[in-house]
């Protein structure tokens, strides 16, 4: 009789690890770059006009603090983790459309890279973050993980922390090359 592959023990169990760690990733160094650009991330969130006047200094920290507090939720697996990420990601999402409703597209959006500014391409990047976030709410398989899973898991949290980092590109080449192309 052949013996069955050797189930990993500890944290590996645990199928949606990747995940969690590559959007706790996300959300920390998204945190990490608001902290490091506090006056930019600031007046952007002024620009969007939805907060009373001088409110976004203190807006900015709280948002800066609830990134920082779903970064560690996801990488502790708490069970507010993923409502805290989806009511972010509203928040910020809600936000974008107001401003693209009243046609203000040249705000920046504040979400890390300073020179992205607002567009349709960030609410399908949310929503993308967001369906990655669900799928850590899907009930786990009985089954114990083998090496062949982990790998999987580790691959495919590579994968989603450089697609964060390419669409965060894509998104700011394109919005280049149209202000290259129009003036």
């Amino acid at each position: 009789m052949q013996e069955s592959p050797r189930p990993l023990q500890g944290a590996a169990e645990q199928p949606y690890l990747a995940i969690r760690s590559a959007l706790a990733a996300i959300f920390g160094l998204s945190a990490w770059m608001k902290v490091r650009e506090s006056a930019r991330f600031t007046a952007a969130l002024q620009a969007y006009a939805i907060l009373p006047p001088g409110a976004a200094p203190l807006a900015a920290w709280l948002a800066i603090g609830a990134e920082l507090a779903v970064a560690v939720a996801l990488a502790a697996g708490s069970v507010v983790a993923v409502p805290a990420l989806a009511t972010l990601l509203l928040a910020y999402s809600l936000a974008i459309v107001v401003n693209l409703f009243r046609g203000r597209r040249d705000i920046r959006c504040g979400c890390g890279s300073a020179d992205v500014r607002l567009g349709p391409e960030l609410l399908w990047r949310n929503a993308f973050v967001g369906l990655l976030a669900a799928t850590t709410v899907i009930p786990e398989t009985p089954r114990r993980l083998v090496m062949f899973d982990a790998a999987g898991i580790v691959a495919f949290s590579i994968f989603a922390l450089l697609s964060w980092f390419a669409w965060e590109q894509v998104i700011l080449n394109a919005q280049q090359r149209t202000k290259s192309e129009a003036g």
